[in-house]
């Protein structure tokens, strides 16, 4: 029985000292795996920071719906420094993706810009997206603009959703692919620097 006793007594300790040595194991793996994310964060730069948007529209998220590059079409291209005159009508081009499993609907636009007009049925499927504009049969139209919209000037639209709620965005206008009138180039570059006698300064 003595001799008996003992052999347990031995076999408890050993798989004492076995489970300690797993544990330090797991711990230490866990002091390694926090010291290299914390290197990580303080003394490397994330990747993503220099991605930037592949598109000039205005996007935004609400809930788990998202509008994307959201842009008044294609301007008049009148003379000037206005896109769109007052009084007249920018179409409102956009994409609306859902992340949710339930489908929502965007039931209404509206913008101090104008009456906004949309037509069709809005309502975006569970883990899908929509088309707004260009050759999808939902269309959004700014009508009776209250003033003129230049050039550079985005409007404040929003756009409610009947899940989601409200999404505001600085709306841009788009930028023609030609220039349709005779209006004069600018010169965006600063002019260069000249020396006393007029000539080209040097470095």
């Amino acid at each position: 029985m003595v001799g008996t006793t003992r052999s347990q007594a031995a076999q408890h300790a050993a798989a004492r000292v076995s489970l300690g040595r797993r544990m330090l194991g797991l711990l230490a793996a866990v002091a390694l795996g926090t010291a290299a994310l914390t290197g990580c964060a303080a003394g490397q730069i994330a990747q993503s920071v220099d991605q930037v948007p592949n598109h000039d529209g205005g996007q935004g998220t609400v809930g788990q719906v998202g509008v994307h590059n959201a842009l008044l079409g294609t301007a008049n291209d009148v003379e000037g420094t206005v896109a769109f005159k007052k009084g007249s009508s920018a179409p409102l081009n956009f994409w609306v993706t859902n992340s949710a499993l339930d489908a929502d609907t965007l039931t209404s636009i509206t913008s101090a810009a104008g009456t906004v007009q949309l037509t069709g049925t809005a309502t975006v499927p569970g883990q899908s997206y929509l088309q707004v504009g260009g050759s999808s049969p939902v269309t959004a139209t700014i009508t009776g603009l209250t003033e003129n919209v230049p050039y550079g000037f985005p409007v404040t639209v929003d756009f409610y959703f009947q899940n989601a709620g409200k999404l505001s965005l600085q709306v841009p206008i788009e930028i023609p692919p030609t220039r349709g009138t005779g209006r004069q180039s600018t010169d965006i570059y600063p002019p260069a620097e000249t020396n006393l006698w007029g000539e080209p300064a040097s470095n």
